[in-house]
């Protein structure tokens, strides 16, 4: 009885093991895949990549902020322009070369939105273009505003 016990025990640690194993291959390194980390959208257009962009307002035709960031990995200053496909939206981006900007602490004049829109909720379609005319579109999402976490972020008539 004792005998089948340990046989019994052994074969539950090899078990553990080899399925740890196993489960531990299959799982991809995300570390080494970019993707966006936070509520916001990543994309890239050449030299240039857009992390965690995202808007937030109060609601449809109310101010809105941009959030996220740009960097230019070129080693040249360049540009990139967001605009939403109404026009209402029109954020030029100068960006030194290697250098990133933050749309919302590098001075909250650079992403401020005077009439986002969209409701929160929603997604912008917004058309990314650089200085050589390449251009992509994106979803950016718009955040409420409302949410303490944004509160900060939204900025006021005035």
């Amino acid at each position: 009885m004792i005998r089948q016990l340990k046989k019994s025990r052994a074969a539950l640690v090899v078990g553990v093991v080899g399925l740890g194993l196993a489960l531990s291959a299959c799982s991809p390194a995300t570390t080494n895949k970019p993707y966006a980390a936070s509520d916001g959208i990543r994309a890239t257009l050449g030299d240039f990549t857009l992390e965690n962009l995202s808007i937030v307002t109060l609601g449809k035709g109310e101010p809105g902020q941009l959030l996220g960031g740009a960097t230019n990995t070129a080693f040249t200053a360049g540009s990139v322009t967001l605009t939403s496909e109404d026009g209402s939206v029109n954020i030029p981006v100068p960006i030194k070369a290697n250098s990133t900007v933050n749309f919302f602490q590098d001075g909250k004049e650079l992403g401020f939105i005077a009439s986002v829109p969209a409701a929160p909720g929603q997604n912008l379609t917004v058309t990314v273009t650089d200085l050589d005319g390449q251009s992509k579109t994106v979803y950016v999402p718009v955040l409420d505003g409302a949410w303490p976490d944004y509160a900060d972020a939204v900025p006021t008539q005035g």
